[in-house]
């Protein structure tokens, strides 16, 4: 069985938020990066949100630091986060776009259609076997749920 070396990150409540962005710009240590990025997010609303876009919007980290964020900010901000995702771009990770479509179906965020088919499409290539370890299913798009709760129609 393997063991994991649990990082201790109470010593990131004492810093400043110049040492959070630090942080986070340098993206060394990304459990570290989440970490920096909640008590941010928690200290400066503002700046959070600032780099939060940017780490999506960027694809900065990796995807499940994104998905953090997204999960993190979305619905406080929704706005400003699907337009980070909409341009992006580079390809949206697995982590990331199953929050975006769990969150985006729960959620009353105005989104355009074309995201919505930008993300459909993004779902459709990803392998069947692949899929079955996200927590959104195929149902989601293939009923339409999202879409006509959002008026639309693929």
């Amino acid at each position: 069985m393997e063991q994991y070396d649990m990082q201790d990150y109470g010593y990131l409540q004492k810093l400043n938020n110049d040492e959070f962005v630090r942080i986070i710009d340098e993206m060394i240590d990304l459990e570290e990066v989440a970490e920096a990025f909640c008590i941010l997010r928690d200290r400066n609303t503002e700046k959070a949100l600032e780099l939060g876009t940017a780490i999506i919007e960027q694809d900065k980290g990796d995807e499940y630091l994104q998905a953090s964020i997204w999960n993190f900010m979305f619905f406080e901000h929704p706005k400003e986060l699907v337009c980070a995702a909409d341009k992006r771009e580079n390809e949206i990770g697995r982590a990331l776009l199953d929050d975006m479509i769990m969150d985006l179906t729960d959620s009353e965020a105005d989104i355009s259609r074309d995201f919505l088919c930008k993300i459909a499409s993004r779902y459709n290539a990803i392998e069947p076997e692949d899929r079955t370890e996200m927590q959104c299913s195929r149902w989601f798009l293939e009923q339409g749920k999202i879409l006509t709760k959002k008026g639309y129609l693929l």
